[in-house]
């Protein structure tokens, strides 16, 4: 019998899970849209993640996968979305909207950085029956695990992301109760036990072990590897991020030089992570392509823009917009390594490459052209939805087949595609 971690990201627009082995080998892939189960209903889930959940596992546990042993369950999901109890949920997406008095006590109190505080202030105001009605307020993932568990926490990828976060000190600065916020644990760690009604209902295991994934940018960051200074990760879904770890705190050289990087700790100690970050990418793309293609799928869509000088000039224009975004932000990234490598000393030349993940990582035709474009080699791991690889190597770290994440990466995380650029052919010209 072979044996697996199921692994759940809650998306923005579904949910993805998979059945993978220790040895990264990934047995079974299901994709849920949110939309096909709210369609089933006269209107929208109160439960939307766990309704997709549970049809994503039943999938997965069907009878082609029966010989499959199920070692554990681990959760991620796009941040910083806020959720409460009964499944109301403020998306990450969503442009902060508050008033001038909200603003400034934001900022007396020192949070414009924070990523949930100001969001969870926000939730507060739009949804106050609900925050009223609801004990605990979630980012997403744990929304889901308390669902699963009964257990109520707040998962940080690593002890230095506090900040980002909140504190009960800095969360009554601004009106909010800290009683309905979790408390913390770290990525990996064990939630519980799945409950016995909802392991029926997800024809699972009653007792199987739930753990903690986190924010789906930070398990990424695990399932390609990037957890050591120079390399970087393209997170290409709905929206699109670039992450490099580099060694040093960066956020003085980032300012000084004006660049449009996000910096926060690594998942790594005494590593940190910029980001380079376009909010709609794939939804500007997906969206044009409904509107004058909508009966082909990606690949040939793709590959009529890359062949036709005929048709959807927009489209083309469109492709190449989006790629030279990608190369400001490689641009952008390999500045700062090379300011990072001269303050480490570390000699060694920087690496074009780029490791790929999300839905735009399954298009051969658009990964070339996009190295074409940016001149930079890209990778394909095995698992292209490396939120679902990173959760899987949490997981098997907490039930001890490694010792450390970078063993786990070691041993699950394949290079199955490489794309090199040219820089001679027609499509970079487009």
């Amino acid at each position: 019998m072979q044996s697996a971690v199921l692994c759940a990201d809650i998306g923005t627009s579904s949910l993805k899970a998979a059945l993978i082995s220790p040895e990264g080998d990934v047995f079974a892939f299901e994709r849920i849209r949110f939309d096909s189960i709210c369609q089933n209903k006269k209107e929208a889930s109160p439960k939307l993640w766990f309704d997709a959940f549970c049809e994503a596992s039943l999938r997965l546990t069907s009878s082609k996968n029966d010989t499959t042993k199920i070692l554990g369950i681990c959760i991620s999901g796009n941040g910083p979305t806020v959720a409460s109890e009964n499944g109301q949920f403020l998306l990450w997406n969503i442009p902060l909207k508050l008033d001038k008095k909200d603003f400034s006590l934001i900022k007396d109190a020192g949070l414009e950085d924070s990523l949930f505080l100001p969001r969870i202030l926000m939730f507060k105001k739009k949804f106050p029956d609900f925050w009223e009605k609801s004990n605990w307020i979630f980012s997403g993932p744990e929304q889901l695990i308390w669902q699963l568990t009964g257990r109520a926490l707040t998962i940080l990828p690593e002890k230095r992301f506090a900040n980002a976060y909140w504190n009960p000190e800095s969360a009554a600065k601004i009106g909010i109760e800290a009683n309905k916020i979790p408390p913390f644990v770290f990525q990996g760690e064990f939630a519980g036990n799945i409950l016995e009604q909802v392991a029926l209902n997800c024809n699972l295991p009653f007792g199987t072990p739930v753990f903690c994934g986190g924010p789906d940018f930070s398990v990424a960051l695990i399932g390609t590897g990037t957890v050591q200074p120079g390399i970087i990760c393209d997170r290409a879904g709905s929206s699109e991020g670039l992450n490099l770890c580099i060694g040093i705190n960066p956020k003085e050289f980032v300012e000084k030089n004006d660049l449009d990087l996000r910096v926060l700790p690594s998942v790594v100690s005494d590593f940190y992570n910029a980001s380079y970050l376009i909010p709609d990418s794939g939804v500007c793309f997906s969206q044009f392509k409904s509107k004058v293609a909508p009966n082909l799928t990606y690949n040939e869509f793709v590959q009529t823009l890359l062949e036709s000088h005929n048709k959807f000039i927009q489209g083309r224009q469109l492709m190449k917009k989006i790629a030279l975004q990608v190369k400001n932000g490689l641009d952008q990234l390999e500045k700062l390594s090379q300011y990072d490598k001269i303050q480490r000393n570390d000699t060694r030349p920087f690496e074009k490459k780029i490791i790929t993940s999300g839905g735009q990582a399954k298009n051969n035709l658009w990964l070339q052209y996009k190295s074409n474009i940016t001149g930079y080699k890209i990778e394909v791991t095995s698992c292209p939805d490396a939120e679902l690889m990173g959760n899987a190597i949490l997981a098997y770290r907490s039930l001890g087949f490694f010792k450390t994440l970078e063993q786990g990466i070691s041993n699950m995380v394949k290079v199955s595609n490489v794309f090199i650029p040219n820089e001679n052919t027609e499509q970079t010209a487009l």
